[in-house]
């Protein structure tokens, strides 16, 4: 059965998300201040460890970030974040 859950970002340089295999990110924005990325999930498929990364605007890339998710502001618009899920 596919549905679409929601998953806590953190605002680090890199982290890692327990989610479903083959969950197909859908978006990121924040919710009650807190910085949200939601899926579609099938949730019969087994857990895989996924990595993403923040990037501020204007701070430096790494060429690793890979596919671009999508972008969500804190503090009133003082933090602009863009979200990527890292390349193997």
């Amino acid at each position: 059965m596919k549905v679409i859950y929601k998953y806590p970002i953190e605002v680090k340089d890199s982290f890692t998300l327990t989610m479903y295999e083959f969950a197909q990110t859908l978006s990121v924005q924040v919710q009650r201040g807190e910085p949200q990325l939601w899926a579609i999930v099938e949730i019969d498929a087994p857990l895989v460890e996924r990595h993403f990364c923040v990037r501020g605007t204007g701070h430096p890339l790494n060429g690793s970030e890979g596919h671009f998710i999508g972008t969500f502001q804190l503090l009133e618009g003082e933090f602009v974040g863009h979200l990527f899920e890292e390349t193997p």
